[in-house]
């Protein structure tokens, strides 16, 4: 009789430690399945934006348009609030998205040659709301050159560059 005791209160404990590990598996399923969905997410929001931020640049490349800034860090333009990019940036709209950038002229370099031009930098900048993510916010900044002005003397040692995106970067 005491060994039927003992195998009961064995198998009891081995479940009860089987349930346990069960249970912590499905607990690391649920945050691994939760981490991959917000990566999934995260994806989602950059090659939408980047989407936005390609037809931006190539509207750049025809002209300026007038949504021009004056140089400013990017840490500040990050902590803007959303009233500031309505007020402040060209809008656009695509889908569920609302996006507002701002453009900053960097400068010319003498130096920099597209051709047979000088380069000039520009940075824009994308902050993009999405209505079908409850409002998810999303800021991209990426510097471009464009051929500017005929080439002139160069202090320093001339280098070629090519028209167009030269970084793109995300920023919070």
């Amino acid at each position: 009789m005491k060994s039927q005791g003992f195998v009961l209160f064995t198998v009891l404990i081995f479940l009860q430690i089987f349930s346990l590990i069960s249970l912590y598996h499905l607990t690391t399923l649920s945050v691994m399945m939760k981490t991959n969905y917000h990566l999934q997410q995260g994806g989602n929001l950059r090659y939408r934006s980047q989407k936005i931020l390609n037809k931006i640049e190539a509207a750049l490349k025809e002209n300026l348009p007038g949504c021009s800034i004056p140089v400013t860090p990017a840490h500040l333009l990050a902590d803007k609030p959303l009233s500031w990019w309505q007020l402040n940036a060209c809008a656009a709209k695509e889908g569920n998205i609302h996006a507002y950038f701002v453009i900053e002229t960097l400068g010319n370099d003498a130096c920099a040659k597209i051709q047979d031009s000088i380069a000039r930098y520009y940075r824009i900048t994308l902050f993009a709301v999405f209505d079908d993510l409850h409002g998810a916010k999303y800021r991209l900044q990426t510097t471009m050159t464009l051929p500017t002005l005929p080439a002139t003397a160069c202090q320093h040692k001339s280098h070629a560059v090519k028209s167009g995106r030269q970084s793109l970067r995300e920023i919070s």
